[in-house]
């Protein structure tokens, strides 16, 4: 019996403990007990300040005004605060936090709990801008409120916006607050987004610059070139100034933003000058006296800085720049100038310019990057780049045009020459040989022979310069075959040996083979002449539809750079060449030898 008291109290406690197991897991905790990832936000407040930090103890709850869009903007120079109160889990306790609020661009302190733990650049009056910077900031565990199951208290995260040279725009949804490690992953991510973006404007424009640079060193010298140029160069400094990239280095400072407010109204008078240069041309040399106005103004603005703040000096140089650009528009309305397409597009783009400043003013830039006005450098730089290429290429074409007239007349005049010489002076040495042969026949002195022989040898000089200067086999062979037989009889007189691998099938149309020719011959020449060469190879191919023409030495060469520009007949053969559209190469050094090499293509 008392054995079976045992196992039924046994089993009595088993069974007990089983049904405290059952109910414990029936039991139903509240999920703020266990949820590690606890995080309730209430709703985005904004209290729309003014220039001056107000007393936030102070406030009261009336004066905070729910946000209810997704985005909220405040005017240039004036401050807004925006509050959002949030409870933080017990089980955050242990971990850094930090908080991200995306790219609010302009200037901003980050406050918890009233304890200020965040901020980018500096409020007015010695204000100094974001730059876009991606805002981040560490979370303190000992300045920040944890909640534990129902004991519940909120912390509350205020930041303040100042926009300095734009309205400022804050957006509600870009908070996060998470591991601090992964919100500077992913600020870093921003950051560098950010910065390619501007790196890239910055080397477009930097790269364009160089290429106004080089027109100018070319030649291409006109106001609007070079007005272009200056534009381009001041834009590109600009936006790096105010890039991310330069605040990052930490030398932003507040004579940097006045110098980029001055030096936006710098860039608005480059562009007014070379909107007028377009619009008036020669009569746009006569610089009003609103130019020495403006001058005068950046001055004084350089000398008493600190009197006036950012965003009133920015307001006054967007506001001078945009009088500017209503003046230059005014001038030229009343120049009464004719419309044509260049005019209408010059009006259009003044009109977007001057669109680009009114919207900075009114509204924060839809683009994080870049500022309207930036990006109005852009697409003002892309277009007059346009322009620009376009003349230059008109120009290239003129040259080409010329300098093919200018061969075109060299051969006209040596055809005459020949032809003068033929009927001329070899019909002349022609009609003396035939009486000196007539006397000589009635003669029998040797000294008359002698004289005929002479003639004669006389009569075949002239021939070949004739032959030389223009060859009539041309229109009877093929190339390979009048090269070979000129490259033979050219250096029979000489103890230069030859090497000629020459085509003698290939048919060509004239003109290509005139060109083909004067360059083998030119160049023949010049080694002969100049190179003191023992060896000259000439090769002629055709790889498909693309012929080669080679002309290769083995004598002193030369230094290229130092002879580029210079020698009437290597010109002449490099114009010879882009008449003929081939492509043209030059190859030489020092104790090398040289190699001149023609391809063109036979379709053409």
């Amino acid at each position: 019996m008392l054995r079976l008291c045992r196992h039924l109290l046994a089993l009595c406690l088993i069974l007990c403990l089983w049904t405290q197991t059952v109910q414990a897991q029936q039991v139903t905790l509240p999920e703020e007990f266990y949820d590690p990832q606890l995080l309730e936000f209430g709703t985005w407040m904004v209290y729309e300040g003014g220039a001056a930090r107000p007393d936030l103890d102070a406030l009261e709850d009336e004066e905070w005004r729910e946000i209810t869009t997704k985005h909220v903007s405040a005017s240039q120079g004036k401050i807004n605060w925006y509050r959002i109160d949030f409870t933080v889990g017990w089980h955050f306790r242990s971990r850094d936090l930090g908080v991200y609020l995306g790219s609010v661009e302009q200037a901003h302190e980050i406050f918890l709990n009233g304890r200020r733990i965040g901020t980018q650049g500096r409020f007015a009056p010695y204000g100094v801008d974001a730059a876009a910077k991606p805002s981040f900031a560490e979370l303190p565990q000992l300045g920040m409120w944890y909640s534990f199951m129902n004991l519940t208290r909120s912390n509350t995260l205020i930041v303040a916006v100042e926009g300095l040279t734009e309205p400022s725009i804050f957006s509600r949804n870009a908070l996060q607050i998470d591991d601090r490690d992964r919100l500077i992953l992913v600020a870093r991510g921003a950051e560098a987004s950010i910065k390619i973006l501007q790196g890239a404007a910055i080397s477009i424009l930097l790269l364009i610059a160089l290429f106004c640079g080089f027109l100018f060193v070319s030649g291409f010298r006109g106001p609007s070139n070079i007005r272009f140029g200056l534009f381009v160069l001041v834009a590109a400094i600009l936006i790096l100034l105010d890039s991310l990239i330069f605040y990052d280095f930490g030398v932003r400072f507040a004579w940097t933003e006045r110098l980029l407010a001055v030096g936006k109204l710098v860039c608005a008078i480059l562009f007014c000058r070379l909107v007028q240069a377009e619009l008036l041309g020669q009569r746009s040399r006569n610089v009003p006296l609103v130019w020495g106005v403006i001058l005068a103004f950046t001055v004084l603005v350089v000398v008493l800085m600190p009197p006036i703040s950012l965003p009133l000096l920015d307001l006054v140089t967007d506001g001078l720049a945009i009088v500017l650009i209503i003046e230059t528009l005014v001038s030229a309305w009343r120049a009464k100038i004719g419309f044509t397409f260049q005019i209408a597009f010059m009006w259009a783009l003044t009109a977007v310019f001057f669109l680009a400043y009114i919207y900075q003013l009114v509204a924060p830039s839809p683009w994080h990057a870049l500022s309207t006005i930036q990006v109005s450098y852009l697409f003002t730089t892309f277009t007059f780049l346009f322009l620009i290429a376009q003349r230059f290429q008109d120009l290239s074409n003129h040259l080409g045009t010329l300098s093919k007239r200018l061969v075109i007349v060299r051969d006209l005049e040596r055809a005459r020459m020949a032809r003068d010489m033929h009927d001329g002076l070899g019909q002349g040495i022609a009609a003396v040989g035939l009486h000196l042969k007539i006397l000589a026949s009635d003669k029998e002195d040797a000294r008359y022979g002698n004289l005929t022989q002479s003639i004669d040898d006389l009569n075949e000089g002239v021939a070949e310069i004739i032959e030389n200067i223009r060859p009539s086999i041309l229109h009877d062979k093929t190339l390979g075959a009048v090269i070979e037989r000129h490259l033979e009889r050219t250096l029979a007189v000489t103890d230069i040996r030859y090497d000629c691998a020459v085509d003698k099938k290939l048919e060509i149309p004239f003109e290509l083979k005139e060109q083909l020719f004067r360059i083998y011959q030119e160049s023949l020449n010049n080694a002969i002449k100049h190179a003191q060469c023992s060896g000259i190879s000439v090769e002629m191919n055709a790889v498909g539809r693309r012929l080669k023409l080679s002309i290769s030495d083995d004598g002193r060469g030369f230094n290229v750079a130092e002879k580029r520009g210079l020698g009437l007949g290597l010109s002449t053969m490099r114009e010879r060449a882009s008449l003929a559209n081939s492509v043209y190469t030059l190859d030489s050094m020092v104790d090398r030898g040289t190699r001149i090499e023609v391809e063109v293509k036979l379709d053409d």
